[in-house]
């Protein structure tokens, strides 16, 4: 569940136990969840024992001549066609078929114990996913307007330079994603976007009639971008801008603090999401380690992980640096800060960090 943006959970069976323990957790994660309960007696729902106001069941018209998963999966696709979906299979024989008295009563035993209106289907009979779609469509909505990455920090019409040095670590002929995203957020956000490598940033200034409102920057160039930038012009960086976007800015910051109490033979853990083959001066295999050893000393313990390869256990470490996360969507970035702070392991990210290790952090915005 740690990706798991939101959940839909069917249940077709009296026996649901195992289905009340995902529930409990999900709940437990804060996941949105949409709940079905397929019904297989044939007959109207205008018979039903109970009102939908008594029940606290809402009824959606589902495909025909298909079982719930077949009608429920394509409709999920359809209608929410960038999401990727993963389907996990309850392995368990159905106790029996539902009617739809009990359907109802069990959707309003859900109703009571988890807060949730579930929506009752039919695969056999062609009623059930006009409301469900509706719902679906709803979260999927709501999940995209949720955040964005440079929140309040610029407005139509503002100037913003993005600082983008093209190295080796760049890949060819494209920009990497987090400058894709971002670029397209200012221009969707009606700013004035120009984009510069690093060698060229005084002369962009130098061109520009008025400082730019905003300047972001790859992270390992701040001390160099700090030194030239007009005072009036605020400065971010991309990692930062993500800290927020996919993580937890507040816990990020508190991490940072521990930097500078951080023992000499401390322990820290460097985490990348994507796992891709690093090359010559990686930020964080490369720059970020070598920054550490020269600002906390070379006794210093790194150990550095990729993609899935984060541990289950951070009790070892005293300080947990993570990337910006743009491979990952938030809810599994969020996941790792959680589990951070069940154990209470301080965690920052490459951006926050830099920042902290360049001395600069006050003066950057986020």
């Amino acid at each position: 569940m740690d990706k798991t943006d939101m959940a839909v959970l069917l249940l077709r069976s009296r026996e649901t136990d195992l289905e009340k323990e995902w529930l409990k957790e999900l709940n437990r994660r804060k996941i949105p969840v949409i709940v079905l309960i397929n019904v297989e007696e044939q007959r109207p729902i205008r018979n039903r024992l109970l009102t939908e106001e008594e029940s606290g069941v809402v009824i959606a018209p589902v495909m025909a001549d298909k079982g719930p998963t077949e009608a429920i999966i394509p409709a999920v696709i359809d209608k929410t066609p960038a999401a990727p979906i993963t389907l996990v299979q309850i392995e368990k024989e159905p106790e029996a078929t539902l009617t739809f008295y009990q359907a109802e009563q069990l959707a309003a035993e859900i109703k009571e114990m988890f807060g949730l209106t579930p929506l009752l289907i039919n695969a056999k009979t062609g009623q059930g996913l006009e409301l469900f779609w509706d719902e679906l469509v709803g979260q999927h909505r709501f999940l995209e307007k949720e955040s964005s990455i440079c929140g309040d920090l610029v407005r139509a019409g503002d100037s913003v330079l993005l600082v983008m040095p093209q190295d080796i670590q760049a890949p060819k002929g494209r920009l990497i994603l987090p400058q894709v995203q971002t670029i397209r957020e200012l221009l969707d956000r009606q700013c004035l976007v120009q984009c510069v490598t690093a060698e060229n940033v005084s002369i962009a200034l130098k061109q520009m009639k008025r400082p730019p409102h905003l300047i972001i920057t790859d992270s390992q160039l701040f001390a160099q971008i700090a030194a030239i930038k007009p005072e009036e012009s605020l400065l971010t960086s991309f990692s930062v801008l993500f800290s927020r976007y996919k993580g937890d800015i507040e816990a990020f910051l508190e991490g940072a603090k521990i930097l500078k109490k951080l023992p000499p033979n401390a322990e820290i853990l460097i985490a990348e999401a994507c796992t891709h083959r690093p090359l010559q001066e990686d930020i964080g295999r490369v720059k970020l380690p070598r920054l550490l050893k020269q600002k906390l000393g070379s006794e210093i313990k790194l150990v550095i992980t990729a993609g899935a390869d984060f541990p289950q256990d951070l009790g070892g470490f005293d300080l947990i640096i993570h990337c910006g996360g743009c491979m990952f969507n938030r809810r599994h970035v969020m996941s790792r800060v959680a589990r951070a702070k069940e154990q209470d392991v301080p965690i920052t990210n490459y951006g926050i960090a830099i920042a902290a290790l360049t001395g600069i952090l006050d003066q950057i915005v986020y």
